[in-house]
């Protein structure tokens, strides 16, 4: 009889998995290493949002064995395969995040680079069909090759151990359909931990993100979700629809991405403080060794063995700690960490939403700017820096704004299968559509004097260089 560990989690309650998946993927160094990456990178916004990438993995698992339970329970029949190989994919999803959530993962090289290096680990006797993917088209990211590369070679005969897949693992966690009939049930289990609008993955994060932090959006009743869904045969293919009871609850969790993009991932403070660590890790680099590129600290070699970074310094499974420690050693060459640090910024927005940039340049020459096509934002920041001998930088914070496309989610009624898009329950306007929104940050020191009357000046002058922008181009 199988044994199970229990993990008290504080928003799912009781997690259990399988002390056989507690060996030989949850002890690990790998995945142990994930209780030192944290979740968010907005903790600047919202300080206790002190959560980490291990309890989300444990408890995206526990969303996807629920799916797997509910699946069952409807009267399809799941492989014992199958099955394995889709809850150790969730278990596993995120067994090669990058330090400090997204901030950083793009150091660890392009989307091609680290496909391809995928794409050279695959065994022998895998499938060779990844050849005809072209990653850098997808929506897939570093962190997720990383992952999937790390069960092709770490866990590789751990997962076969449990006859499962390790290509079909990392599949479900890059989001890379077979899209053939013959394989359609796979891909449905694909879009279950990868999937564009609904998946175990965002139905953890949705609600941890939101009890972390404590901010309040559209709640998600994540349960309601689960029980809703159905995977059933049809013209031939595998395909997921979902109960009509669950109509509202899938609005809300498009609503509460969308509030997640709008106001907390593209804030002001998010977005700088993002800014400047970068910053921070160019002149860490630097210290380092003069002239080193940065994918020498940030090497996906470390996550299997020690890496000489430059002489007297080695990395072994990067983590948030060994960043944060290397900056502290070189703390005088690293002045941008010690602002982080210390959160004394040196520079300041001049709007710090959307909504207020309208309300200060008025809508005409906002609308104005945000609809030009070309260089009108940087062309503003050499204006201000020329006009009041300041330094400013511009920073872009245009959001994703999340919609439900046709084929996307299917929704079942007694007579038949209705495709969500068509139920006009999203048909709200995109404001950001065709435009261009961004940040521009001006030295603080500049209203240290008179802040109001400062701030007045500085609108005036960009109203102004607006009004004229066309005439010079011209």
């Amino acid at each position: 009889m199988e044994k199970y560990k229990t993990f008290l989690d504080t928003v799912h309650g009781y997690i259990t998995v399988p002390e056989s998946f507690c060996n030989v993927f949850v002890d690990t160094s790998n995945f142990q290493r994930l209780r030192r990456i944290e979740q968010l990178s907005s903790r600047s916004l919202f300080p206790c949002a002190r959560h980490d990438r291990f309890v989300h993995s444990l408890g995206v698992y526990h969303i996807g064995k629920k799916l797997v339970e509910v699946i069952k329970k409807k009267g399809l029949d799941v492989s014992p395969s199958l099955e394995k190989t889709f809850l150790i994919a969730c278990l596993l999803h995120d067994v090669g995040h990058s330090p400090f959530s997204h901030t950083l993962e793009g150091y660890f090289g392009t989307i091609d680079e680290l496909f391809a290096i995928y794409k050279t680990r695959l065994r022998d006797d895998e499938e060779n069909s990844f050849d005809a993917i072209e990653a850098a088209g997808t929506d897939v990211k570093q962190h997720e090759i990383i992952s999937a590369l790390l069960c092709i070679t770490t866990y590789y005969e751990k997962i076969k151990a449990f006859g499962a897949s390790p290509s079909l693992v990392g599949r479900m966690i890059m989001g890379f359909k077979y899209e053939t009939q013959e394989k359609s049930l796979e891909d449905c289990f694909i879009s279950l931990l990868h999937g564009d609008v609904i998946d175990a993955d965002k139905l953890d994060y949705v609600c941890r993100d939101s009890w972390a932090s404590g901010y309040q959006s559209n709640s998600v009743d994540v349960e309601r979700i689960i029980r809703a869904i159905i995977i059933e045969k049809s013209g031939g293919k595998y395909q997921i629809s979902y109960s009509k009871s669950a109509l509202y609850e899938i609005r809300s969790l498009v609503e509460n991405k969308n509030f997640q993009n709008n106001w907390i991932f593209k804030h002001h403070q998010v977005i700088y403080e993002q800014k400047i660590f970068k910053d921070s890790i160019k002149e860490l680099v630097e210290c380092l060794q003069p002239g080193m590129k940065v994918n020498r600290l940030f090497n996906y070699e470390a996550f299997y063995n020690e890496v000489d970074v430059c002489p007297g310094t080695s990395i072994y499974m990067l983590s948030d700690d060994d960043i944060i420690h290397l900056m502290k050693t070189h703390i005088n060459g690293v002045p941008c960490f010690k602002e982080w640090m210390s959160r004394q910024y040196r520079y300041v927005p001049i709007w710090k939403t959307y909504s207020e940039m309208i309300a200060v340049l008025g809508k005409e020459i906002s609308n104005r700017v945000m609809t030009d096509k070309g260089e009108i934002y940087q062309d503003m920041v050499e204006f201000l820096k020329t006009e009041f001998k300041i330094d400013a930088f511009s920073l872009d914070a245009t959001p994703s704004v999340k919609t439900v496309k046709k084929g996307q989610v299917q929704i079942k009624y007694a007579n038949g299968v209705v495709d969500f898009a068509d139920l006009g329950i999203l048909d709200r306007q995109n404001i950001y559509e065709g435009r261009i929104f961004q940040y521009i940050f001006v030295e603080r020191r500049m209203f240290e004097q008179d802040q109001a009357t400062t701030s007045e000046m500085v609108i005036n002058a960009i109203k102004s260089f607006v009004q004229s922008y066309d005439k010079e181009q011209n």
